[in-house]
This record gives C-alpha cells, structure tokens and sequence, in this order.
C-alpha cells in the first residue's frame, strides 16, 4: 500500500459504522507505541470488534519496526466494504 493510499483519518465522524453490527466506530488516535513507532487501532463501542496496524519487522535493523509501513492501515481496512 502507497502512503497516498493511506487516509488520514483524524475525527471519529470519518470512520463508517462497524460493519457488522452497525455500532460506532472510535480509535485510538495512534496511542500505541512500540519502539518509538506509534501503531493504530480501531474497534467497534458496541461489539467491540477491533483492527489494528500489523507490526511490520525490519529485516535490516532487527528489533525495530519497519518505519516504511504505512501507519493507519487499519483505519482504511476498517471503512472499505465488498462492493455487491
């Protein structure tokens, strides 16, 4: 994924309703932080279904996180829906 693919959500108002049990959707605001790369996440506040950004290891700095991947990732994942 391109990081002109990622979109930076910032305002729960953004973020589609749960796509399962239609409840609404909150994150964390990239609140999590793991050797200084912050990491996304989003869930539902009614079924508390929750995505959040994979951790992508360095291969050439080992222990790290890749600083390449494109955080937020979760957040898109959580507002696409199959086209029927």
């Amino acid at each position: 994924m391109a990081d002109e693919d990622v979109i930076a959500l910032t305002e729960r108002e953004e973020l589609k309703p749960c796509p399962f049990c239609g409840g609404v959707a909150e994150h964390n605001g990239g609140g999590g932080s793991v050797y200084g790369r912050f990491w996304w996440s989003v869930w539902c506040s009614n079924c508390e279904v929750q995505l959040s950004d994979r951790e992508v290891w360095s291969k050439t700095n080992h222990g790290m996180l890749d600083p390449g991947y494109p955080p937020k990732e979760c957040l898109n994942r959580w507002n696409r829906r199959a086209e029927g």
